[in-house]
């Protein structure tokens, strides 16, 4: 069978290869391919060793969105994909979060992105 999409109404998502429409709010089982970084901050607590980062990194061929990938302690916990709009919010939630937890923003930087990513930092 083959679907020609004659319009497309919101922003791209990437299903990758779901069997079943059911199988749409899944994660996809292999990680899907990162561009260079375009964003990274990182936290950490004070009188503590534990650290937290936010990183994010551009779309790239066979990817065409961006993944915004959280640490803890240097090790990944999580992966998120979503378009420019949708990463910046979820950045702005996670940071949220930290602070909350007592951590604290020591830092980070910038890279070139193709679309504008709404990202402030404290």
């Amino acid at each position: 069978m083959q679907i020609k999409i004659l319009e497309r109404y919101g922003e791209t998502l990437q299903l990758g290869e779901i069997r079943k429409w059911e199988e749409r709010g899944t994660s996809p089982t292999a990680p899907l391919p990162r561009g260079g970084n375009v964003f990274h901050a990182d936290y950490s607590q004070d009188g503590s060793s534990k650290r937290r980062g936010i990183y994010i990194y551009a779309p790239t061929e066979g990817n065409p969105q961006y993944t915004l990938v959280t640490l803890a302690d240097g090790k990944e916990t999580g992966v998120l994909y979503g378009g420019n709009v949708e990463i910046s919010k979820k950045f702005a939630v996670l940071q949220v979060g930290y602070h909350a937890e007592g951590f604290r923003y020591g830092g980070g930087g910038t890279g070139a992105s193709a679309d504008p990513l709404f990202l402030f930092t404290h």
